[in-house]
């Protein structure tokens, strides 16, 4: 189940929020009225991790996660490289069941963005 945690804040005009579970990290910005500005759906992060980002401004992108080098000693900061798939009925679905009890609007901004991207 995602359950929400401080996130560090910028000096962006927008609260970051930071919801995760053991399958999904989802950042999601507001403006000060509680509007979703945009949201980062990491998801799978026990196997293939992608991201489906959803900005305002500039509508979707999708990429793989790439987190780096394994040797601990290495540069570990994790890139977005480009994914064309999206499986979107299971993350869909994986979302529904995991964000049962989080903030409504939230769940429902990214339920109705994943169907929106899912037949773009």
């Amino acid at each position: 189940m995602l359950k929400e945690f401080s996130a560090r804040q910028t000096q962006s005009a927008h609260l970051k929020r930071y919801l995760c579970d053991d399958y999904f990290d989802l950042f999601v910005w507001q403006d000060a009225e509680g509007e979703a500005f945009g949201f980062q759906l990491c998801y799978d992060k026990p196997g293939h991790e992608r991201a489906l980002t959803w900005m305002k401004t500039s509508g979707f992108s999708h990429a793989a996660i790439d987190s780096g080098e394994e040797d601990p000693t290495a540069n570990c900061a994790p890139i977005l490289k480009n994914e064309k798939e999206f499986p979107a009925d299971i993350v869909y679905r994986e979302f529904a069941v995991r964000a049962y009890g989080i903030d409504p609007r939230i769940q429902a901004l990214v339920l109705g963005k994943l169907e929106e991207y899912a037949v773009s």
